[in-house]
């Protein structure tokens, strides 16, 4: 098994070399899709014990994939990788190696916010961390993986199913060709995320996945000022006497600084923040003067 991955990394860096854009343009076509439609998926049903799981390999729609797959999917959870959550493994994009990640159906997230791809990935990130509350396990990195050691590849910033991939990853491991793998290694690594995808599944059903989905936006604002409030913790409030003999001095005209979306609703959060803890004070201080 470990010889067909080993040959689809050397594939990828041919195709990648040579400029290859569909199978038409290139005589090893018909074996890169063999490798990863069939022999792949066949040889790790082998050593999936459960029925439930359905392994499914793709290379292309049309174009060739700048990230090849082979999912790994119950059916009660997930029909298609565009939705619900699955095991994948995903090739890097230059053959540099291979993560092995539980993962989510990014499509569905993503098409939620057709005009902003960078709230699609916040949103993909928080459903992660949530999802990542019912697995009691550590073992293995959480959250979202890099495609290259620097975090600025153009497959982790553009806005497409590279990055989509990798913003949906709820825990994952990666295989680096450089350093070396064994065939016992991925298979007991197998063993491990597919006790952790049962113990997901076991909690968070395909209906619980679409209520957490459909809330999504309640759930990044609660984190997002929950990490406001983190930040502000050694900020406090406290009651001062009223300044004396003061004028104010009122501004004239009107500012000149912008801001974009995400500063102003970053700005809202932390004014909601900031005056639930006024109206506190200002409670507590009527307490004090009317008792």
């Amino acid at each position: 098994m470990i010889d067909n991955f080993m040959q689809v990394l050397k594939l990828i860096k041919e195709k990648r070399t040579n400029n290859v854009v569909k199978k038409s343009d290139w005589d090893k076509g018909d074996l890169y899709k063999t490798l990863v439609h069939d022999k792949l998926p066949k040889q790790l049903k082998v050593h999936i014990k459960e029925d439930k799981y359905s392994v499914v390999g793709k290379v292309a729609t049309g174009n060739y994939s700048k990230v090849p797959w082979i999912s790994i999917y119950d059916e009660n959870i997930t029909k298609e990788t565009k939705d619900g959550y699955y095991l994948v493994y995903l090739f890097h994009p230059e053959g540099e190696g291979i993560y092995l990640s539980l993962n989510q159906g990014w499509s569905k997230i993503s098409d939620m916010f057709p005009r902003d791809k960078n709230a699609a990935k916040q949103r993909a990130l928080t459903l992660s961390s949530e999802l990542n509350k019912y697995i009691t396990s550590n073992e293995f990195n959480t959250g979202r993986f890099y495609y290259a050691e620097n975090k600025d590849s153009s497959y982790d910033l553009k806005n497409d199913y590279p990055s989509g991939y990798s913003h949906g990853s709820i825990r994952f491991k990666y295989y680096d060709l450089n350093e070396g793998f064994t065939e016992e290694d991925m298979l007991e690594d197998l063993k491990k995320f597919l006790e952790l995808f049962n113990e997901l599944a076991s909690k968070v059903t395909k209906t619980s996945y679409d209520s957490l989905v459909n809330s999504i936006d309640e759930i990044q604002e609660d984190s997002e000022i929950e990490e406001i409030r983190t930040a502000q913790k050694d900020k406090t409030l406290k009651e001062v006497e009223a300044p004396k003999g003061i004028i104010p001095k009122y501004k004239k005209g009107v500012s000149k600084t912008t801001k974009n979306d995400s500063e102003i609703e970053k700005s809202n959060k932390e004014n909601k923040l900031t005056g639930k803890v006024g109206e506190k004070l200002g409670f507590c201080c009527k307490v004090k003067k009317y008792s």
